[in-house]
């Protein structure tokens, strides 16, 4: 499998498990990106080395982290709308 495959197939196990997550739950969206965070990471396990420290990266950002650069990046798509 390549490695663009493999991106692949991470961004599809990440978009499925955001889905189910935020639809078979109530939880807030705090709960859910933390218990979405916690999956991947736990699949970063099947990984080796290298790889496996750069999949733990991509997953060490907290709620309210991602939460301000959602919000900045929202911000700054509607006034880019606006011009």
């Amino acid at each position: 499998m390549t490695h663009t495959q493999r991106n692949d197939t991470f961004s599809l196990r990440i978009l499925f498990a955001t889905i189910a997550i935020l639809i078979l739950s109530s939880c807030t969206h705090e709960s859910a990106y933390k218990g979405l965070q916690e999956r991947e990471k736990q699949e970063c396990m099947r990984r080796f080395d290298i790889e496996y420290e750069e999949c733990i990266k991509q997953f060490d950002k907290s709620y309210e982290d991602y939460e301000r650069e959602r919000q900045e990046l929202l911000k700054d798509k509607s006034e880019n709308a606006e011009e």
